[in-house]
């Protein structure tokens, strides 16, 4: 029977024409990796997994695209036009916002690209991973998808004017590699303990026990003891309630103190994992207590070690797969419209390099004007006078 069994997995498909496993994508058939459906029961029970998703696709889906041609600003350009409404039904911020979030739960995301009659993309949609199956292939190549949704099945014959863009994170198998799923175990922890901490609260706190009763009881006189206990002692509101016992009974407590079963740093440490795995920083999701500057310090490193790259990775493929092919154009994002990237930000780090930078270099970087020797003789002389009245009251206070 087992020899049967492993016969079935080892056995080469007879139907090789239909379906061939691409050589380097395999990409395509979700299931066959993973269980989707634990992924997304993490992403929809678990705080911090959500959280980190969330704060992932959001900021990526608020970047602007800008639109160059020959190295001059587009705003009217077609390719503005359809990043502005990809499609009927979402903005260009709910296509990222997707195509992130299903980067980060399957490691992989498809851009369904649909074109007009003149041959130039009109329509794009993001599929979900998990519902679409690469069917047939020609040259490893996928060239007709099974699209399941709404109890339906949706074939997409890839064309011309009809095509999936894929993006997949790496993996060493040859098959895309999901972030979440690598999260599994720090999540189910994480989620282990709020159940266990819910349970003790449910019961007001209170420790488990045992009911020592000193004689032998039948089958029924037990499963009444055990009905009786559950209906009148149990759960929060019963807490601290008097237990009234008749005969030889004895009740005693388990010598667990309530700090030995609180595990709220076993869930910070499951938090930190977590984290750690999605690139997001613990003071960002709010689990930690930390300061102004630290945050500041560790917004930068996000955008910097985190989002820059999955978005360049996004940007890159739109850029290789759907303008290049059809206009002369380059996307780039905006990132001066970003706080942590912005001027502003970087003057105030400017600011606190006052002895490595003149006064000249200073307001440049500001945005103003240089002075002249005179206006800078004018402004040492001025400042020199404030820090001796400054040092002169010092000395009158001593």
């Amino acid at each position: 029977m087992i020899r049967n069994i492993l016969s079935y997995f080892t056995k080469e498909n007879t139907n090789s024409s239909k379906y061939k496993p691409p050589a380097f994508r395999g990409v395509h058939v979700m299931h066959s990796h993973f269980n989707t459906i634990e992924v997304e029961h993490i992403y929809e029970n678990n705080i911090i997994v959500n959280r980190c998703i969330s704060l992932i696709a959001q900021n990526i889906a608020n970047i602007p695209i800008l639109i160059f041609e020959n190295d001059v600003l587009q705003n009217s350009h077609s390719v503005a036009k359809l990043l502005e409404c990809p499609n009927k039904r979402n903005t260009i911020q709910d296509l990222m916002t997707s195509i992130t979030t299903y980067l980060m739960l399957y490691g992989v995301a498809y851009i369904h690209v649909l074109c007009d009659l003149t041959g130039k993309p009109s329509e794009i949609y993001a599929l979900h991973p998990a519902k679409l199956k690469a069917v047939t292939y020609k040259n490893d190549e996928a060239v007709e998808y099974d699209y399941y949704i709404n109890n339906t099945v949706q074939r997409i014959k890839v064309q011309s004017d009809n095509f999936i863009i894929t993006i997949s994170t790496f993996s060493l198998e040859n098959h895309y590699l999901s972030p979440t799923k690598s999260v599994l175990h720090a999540a189910n922890l994480y989620n282990s303990i709020t159940e266990h901490n819910q349970a003790v609260l449910f019961h007001g706190c209170r420790l488990s026990g045992a009911l020592v009763v000193n004689q032998n009881l039948t089958e029924e006189q037990r499963q009444m003891l055990k009905e009786s206990l559950s209906s009148d002692y149990s759960g929060s509101k019963r807490a601290g309630k008097v237990a009234v016992f008749e005969g030889d009974m004895e009740w005693k407590n388990f010598h667990i103190s309530t700090k030995d079963i609180d595990f709220s740093e076993g869930k910070i440490m499951a938090a930190r994992e977590i984290s750690a795995m999605y690139g997001v920083p613990l003071s960002l999701i709010g689990m930690i207590d930390s300061s102004y500057s630290q945050v500041k310090h560790d917004r930068l490193h996000f955008w910097e070690d985190t989002l820059l790259p999955i978005a360049n990775q996004i940007l890159k493929h739109l850029q290789l797969s759907l303008v290049n092919p059809f206009w002369n154009c380059k996307l780039k994002f905006d990132l001066q419209s970003i706080s942590v990237f912005a001027k502003g930000d970087e003057n105030h780090y400017l600011s606190n390099f006052r002895d490595c930078f003149t006064i000249n270099e200073i307001r440049a970087a500001l945005g103003y004007k240089e002075l002249s020797n005179d206006e800078l003789n004018l402004l040492h002389k001025s400042s020199k006078n404030i820090n001796d009245k400054k040092t002169q009251s010092q000395k009158g206070s001593t």
